[in-house]
């Protein structure tokens, strides 16, 4: 009945609601388009690069079922609670116990490359997708990690680029005034 209704909704909806409202939401959810849009960019960007390193260090180690293998880790690397780590650390584990330290060592070689240069180029790739600087978005993750973790620390970004955006806006400038006269 919503989606049959939805222009009449819509209208109605806008009548009853002032313009500074509709403006603002209009401003919310284009920003948050934005936002969550250059988020998942990035994401996207940092999976293909997993895939290349984990690619390249499946030729060196002759891995079998290496293209299966090499998507399987890149999207659990994309997964915020997973990573890359889940396979590759008890696989080099299993290896080292089996006496295949070659194959132990290149794994955890690869787990390391990955790790680094996600965590070297994902403020860069982030910041430039969302039109934030990286040392801001940098410290987003970090401060999201501090709070809640890893979950956190995706959820950090676009909330505090909502709140940004919100802030350059105006919605909260008779907050900060009441709080100058406080102080």
């Amino acid at each position: 009945f919503f989606i049959v209704d939805r222009d009449r909704l819509n209208s109605f909806i806008n009548d009853i609601t002032p313009n500074y409202i509709i403006h603002r939401y209009y401003f919310i959810s284009k920003n948050l388009k934005v936002v969550l849009g250059g988020y998942f960019k990035a994401q996207f960007q940092l999976m293909v690069i997993v895939v290349f390193i984990v690619l390249i260090g499946f030729l060196i180690l002759r891995v079998n079922y290496i293209f299966i293998l090499t998507i399987l880790i890149a999207v659990l690397d994309f997964l915020p609670l997973f990573g890359s780590g889940i396979i590759l650390i008890p696989w080099a584990l299993f290896k080292a116990l089996t006496s295949d330290y070659f194959t132990a060592f290149g794994l955890l070689i690869i787990y390391t490359t990955v790790q680094v240069t996600r965590q070297v180029i994902q403020p860069k790739l982030i910041g430039d997708s969302i039109g934030v600087d990286p040392l801001a978005t940098l410290v987003l993750m970090y401060t999201g990690f501090r709070f809640r973790g890893f979950l956190g620390m995706i959820i950090a970004i676009p909330l505090g680029l909502i709140l940004f955006n919100l802030y350059r806006e105006g919605v909260f400038d008779k907050t900060i005034s009441v709080a100058k006269e406080v102080i």
